[in-house]
């Protein structure tokens, strides 16, 4: 199988046979044929040609190896389990939960009715068309309403900058 991989990934080529099988040991003994293990070095995508190919495969799974256990020991440190964060939420305070709810609902209808004020809570209704159909677009000069108007172009409502007279679409 090494020798299958060795001719396929033309960086490995000047490893020696016996070493090359060594640093692959992790795939092979994970399960991996000589198809994935070509298509996982070909993954790292070598623009180059190491000097010793089978000391930087060694160094490249050293390097995968350190941030997989860093990232199990950052889990572990933060107490993560899957099964209890999948589970129903459970509170030790409902009142504070509650209370935190309410005042995100009252934000947001506040929110709401600030924007109905200023007229932008439904640009789409046929009661705002008149008011989207006069909006400037790009081209019609100097004269601003707003720093920011609103575009229509292909069926769709879009805002934008108005800056100098002209639109710049983001």
């Amino acid at each position: 199988m090494t020798r299958q991989v060795r001719a396929r990934v033309n960086w490995t080529q000047t490893a020696p046979l016996r070493r090359l099988e060594f640093v692959l040991r992790p795939f092979t003994t994970a399960g991996w044929d000589a198809d994935m293990i070509s298509a996982e070095l070909h993954s790292w995508m070598l623009t180059w040609r190491p000097a010793r190919p089978a000391e930087y495969i060694r160094a490249q799974l050293a390097k995968r190896a350190a941030v997989e256990h860093q990232a199990a020991q950052l889990e572990a440190a933060e107490g993560w389990n899957e099964d209890e964060a999948s589970g129903t939420l459970r509170v030790s305070r409902p009142a504070l939960v509650a209370d935190v709810l309410t005042g995100v609902a009252q934000g947001m209808a506040a929110y709401s009715a600030h924007q109905a004020a200023n007229g932008l809570d439904n640009l789409l209704d046929d009661d705002d068309a008149s008011a989207t159909a006069s909006a400037p677009r790009c081209g019609d000069g100097p004269e601003r309403r707003s720093d920011r108007d609103f575009h229509r172009g292909d069926d769709s409502l879009r805002p934008v900058r108005k800056s100098a007279g002209c639109c710049l679409l983001r």
